[in-house]
């Protein structure tokens, strides 16, 4: 039995263009937004992982080819095998968002998160920021694909490489 935890954060985009950067300036910008947020946490650096963004790479794919990318239908993604818990943030704008955009919405959250009790405050959504700056966690991969519905799904996972 594996000790390992990951965490996948999926973000589904409104109004995104179709035309995406290329992954590796992506992957640089998400793992720089990251690790800002956890050094502000005072936890350690995350490193990129290619295994882990491929499982995320998985998980967008499954996301897209399953219909209209309904998040409603994450819990039935046969390639979450890994057994992490899920994540995402669905944003309604228009407009491109960058990878510090989204990693700027899930650290919003630190506002509700109680660092004593380890625990969002009663009421209130914390769930993205705690995955982001979990200290067990040591990887980072992240992920997107564009639906025929013009939603761009974003995923992170956050694996502790064990």
């Amino acid at each position: 039995m594996s000790s390992s935890i990951s965490f996948l954060a999926v973000l589904s985009l409104l109004g995104l263009a179709t035309h995406l950067p290329d992954a590796s300036a992506t992957a640089a910008k998400f793992l720089t937004a990251v690790n800002d947020v956890r050094r502000q946490a005072g936890v350690p650096p995350l490193e990129w992982s290619a295994a882990v963004a491929q499982r995320a790479k998985q998980h967008a794919g499954w996301l897209r080819s399953s219909g209209r990318c309904d998040l409603a239908q994450i819990d039935k993604d046969p390639s979450d095998n890994t057994g992490g818990a899920l994540t995402y943030f669905l944003n309604g704008g228009t407009g491109r968002v960058a990878p510090a955009d989204v990693v700027g919405a899930w650290a919003g959250e630190r506002r509700w998160y109680d660092a004593g009790a380890k625990a969002c405050v009663a009421g209130k959504q914390c769930g993205d920021y705690m995955i982001m700056v979990r200290p067990a966690s040591k990887q980072l991969g992240c992920a997107v694909a564009v639906c025929a519905s013009g939603k761009t799904i974003m995923v992170c996972e956050y694996y502790s490489g064990h």
